[in-house]
């Protein structure tokens, strides 16, 4: 073989290796992305036995889609309860404590309103119990 045919297959195999390892670093950054669970905003029940966190899961889709969130409920020593995954469309912004319109505690459960730009208003219901 000749240096230039040498020097070619090295150089692609070099740019190939690379193109690899980046988009397994893309791929992967994503997939942890979605582990990273930042807290919004919390509402405590008038009888103080339990509290509601609103927390958004990893970041809006890019770049105007959906944000996914959960609502948790803890009871009053800090144990979860109960959670329910949803989310948002709300331009492909961050969850903000604006997004949860009203919050009704119910005997077994919780009743939360979530309000977004490019959505009807969404009612999700936790039961408060396994």
């Amino acid at each position: 073989m000749s240096k230039k045919k040498i020097i070619l297959i090295i150089c692609g195999s070099v740019f190939l290796i690379i193109t690899v390892f980046t988009l397994f670093t893309l791929w992967l950054n994503d997939a942890f992305k979605k582990l990273l669970i930042t807290d919004v905003a919390s509402f405590t029940s008038p009888d103080k036995k339990y509290t509601i966190s609103y927390q958004q899961i990893g970041d809006p889709e890019f770049p105007f889609g959906k944000t996914n969130v959960r609502l948790t409920v803890y009871d009053s020593d800090h144990h979860k309860v109960n959670s329910v995954d949803t989310f948002i469309q709300d331009d492909g912004c961050i969850a903000a404590p604006g997004n949860v319109y009203s919050v009704v505690w119910m005997e077994h459960s919780v009743l939360v309103v979530l309000q977004a730009s490019e959505m009807e208003n969404k009612t999700v219901i936790v039961p408060l119990t396994d």
